[in-house]
């Protein structure tokens, strides 16, 4: 039998046999553990590498991290392998750990995994949840990144609202690309967009993730953009962001006829209207009450008591 084409030996032993069967065939002889698992004699790469994917499938993590270890293989075939298996994630498996962690060996070797199915593989991570596991990933790969992927990484970290990606991410922010001085137009990940990966979360995925972000430049913020900022939190109900922002003064309530308490308003978001009028700045009465006219038609009771007891013209 081990004289048959390897893709057919495969196909055989994956359609007529369990995970279990699969696996004490595998052992029985290297050249079936090459065709079915992977080894350091493999001759068919590929069929190797499909065995694998299907080992992840099928569960079988620990046998899937050592075909990889086995596989002779570049980290494309760990970002292949790993994106192969995330659907099928048990809850608890120190399985999955161990494979996870034989994709980050392979990544830290060295920089031959393209920059395509890095970036797949973490982003699939982070959009199914299994966002643990991330930084283990992130940090393998961090001495070869180059700022566009470094970018995407923060950026969809923060408009999936995935705490532990912004938590692996956010370090980028702080270190030169490779071959680079340190200087903010040569950083993995420059201020402005870290500012823009802070408008994104603002802008309702995570106000744990806003909070974050806004920690870590809320220093260096223009106030155009503390203005911007604000507008985003205060459309999204993220009170604690809008207080911040309110209280480090840059931010301008008043921007356009008062359109972040407008829209707070509109969306009965009490708490953030009494933040705004709380301050002061914000008029209640700006673009003809047009906040209360908002509230109103919402039927949004209590934003309008707010609004009407600190000065909002009731119209007819």
């Amino acid at each position: 039998m081990d004289r048959l084409p390897a893709e057919l030996i495969h196909r055989i032993a994956y359609a007529s046999s369990d995970a279990k069967t699969v696996v004490a065939l595998a052992t029985t002889c290297r050249s079936f553990h090459a065709i079915l698992l992977g080894s350091p004699y493999l001759r068919n790469k590929a069929a190797a590498l499909m065995g694998a994917c299907r080992c992840g499938r099928l569960g079988l993590y620990s046998a899937a991290a050592r075909a990889l270890r086995h596989i002779d293989g570049s980290p494309d075939s760990a970002a292949t392998l790993i994106a192969e298996c995330i659907s099928e994630r048990g809850p608890i498996d120190p399985g999955w750990l161990d494979l996870v962690a034989a994709a980050a060996d392979l990544f830290a070797s060295g920089p031959a995994v393209s920059e395509r199915s890095f970036s797949f593989l973490v982003l699939e991570m982070m959009s199914w949840g299994i966002e643990s596991e991330v930084s283990t990933i992130v940090t393998a790969m961090t001495p070869h990144l180059v700022p566009q992927t470094a970018y995407n990484l923060l950026l969809t970290a923060a408009s999936l609202g995935s705490p532990s990606g912004i938590y692996a991410t956010l370090p980028l922010a702080a270190l030169p690309a490779a071959g680079d001085d340190a200087g903010d137009e040569r950083m993995l990940v420059s201020r402005k967009q870290l500012e823009m990966a802070l408008r994104v979360a603002a802008e309702g995925s995570s106000e744990e993730v806003a909070l974050v972000l806004l920690d870590a430049c809320l220093l260096t913020l223009s106030p155009a953009e503390c203005t911007r900022v604000l507008a985003a939190a205060a459309g999204s109900d993220m009170s604690e962001v809008v207080a911040i922002l309110l209280e480090d003064g840059r931010a301008d309530p008043t921007y356009i006829d008062s359109a972040p308490l407008q829209v707070a308003a509109e969306r009965g978001f009490v708490e953030i209207v009494d933040l705004f009028l709380a301050d002061c700045r914000a008029d209640p009465a700006a673009d003809e009450s047009a906040s209360l006219r908002w509230a109103t038609r919402r039927g949004h009771v209590a934003v309008v008591a707010a609004l009407i007891a600190d000065g909002a013209c009731v119209c007819d």
